[in-house]
């Protein structure tokens, strides 16, 4: 690898066609992470709240392979404090079956001091993780699209893979929604040539609770967030990944 290209935070690909629709998840996420207690305490806070949440979604595993430039601009952006900043990743659900996954979803993540916005594409993919990544990101490429192109091209160095169980809950009107995230474990990619999804880092054992909701629903999501027992938090599951545990 030569040089090192920028995550271009300013019209981060060309939004043209309608493979990268433009901004249909804008929101505000607001998060609560426990450094003690079970996950069993932290659904009990959601299914009590006052909001009435109820499960919106059967739980599932998710999985993420984050993919930042060659001097970790995403990483470092995010740790800094950055208000304008980009994440790449593919994400996928599920157990990991004989290293392959299928129609893993390609995910930028673009954060505007506190509203957060996702631009998604499936691509129509199998993987098999144990091909190197340079090949992986190949094919990637490949079924990405033009619009994706330039990120892609900057975004060349594999970091973590990270997995944890996600539960969802939803406000009956559907204004709210809440995740519940645990069992996170997090995987080195940056000491080799193929996927490294047999050591983990050591991390703290924590759960995740990530309040959502659309900007004009600001007001209503800082008052459900005040029937909380624990503060808010910033939290990033990439940092946390590369650190190895949340600040």
């Amino acid at each position: 690898m030569t040089g090192s290209k920028k995550l271009s935070i300013k019209n981060p690909v060309p939004i043209a066609g309608s493979a990268i629709p433009i901004s249909s998840e804008k929101r505000f996420e607001l998060k609560l992470a426990s450094l003690s207690g079970s996950p069993e305490q932290g659904r009990s806070w959601i299914l009590m709240h006052p909001e009435g949440f109820k499960v919106a979604h059967q739980p599932r595993i998710v999985n993420n392979l984050y993919l930042d430039t060659v001097d970790l601009k995403s990483f470092n952006d995010n740790l800094s404090g950055i208000s304008e900043r980009l994440k790449l990743r593919l994400r996928w659900y599920g157990e990991i079956e004989n290293m392959v996954i299928v129609n893993p979803v390609l995910e930028m993540k673009i954060k505007k001091n506190m509203i957060g916005d996702k631009r998604r594409k499936i691509l129509n993919l199998t993987l098999d993780l144990r091909q190197p990544f340079h090949e992986l990101l190949k094919q990637i490429r490949s079924r990405a699209g033009q619009q994706w192109c330039s990120l892609l091209q900057s975004a060349v160095q594999a970091t973590i893979i990270n997995r944890y169980k996600r539960e969802y809950f939803v406000s009956p009107d559907g204004t709210i929604r809440t995740t519940l995230d645990y069992n996170q474990v997090s995987f080195n990619q940056r000491m080799g040539l193929r996927p490294n999804l047999n050591r983990p880092i050591p991390t703290n054992d924590f759960f995740l609770i990530e309040v959502k909701a659309t900007p004009q629903h600001r007001e209503r999501l800082e008052r459900a967030m005040g029937y909380f027992p624990i503060q808010r938090t910033r939290n990033s599951k990439y940092v946390n990944g590369m650190l190895g545990g949340p600040l």
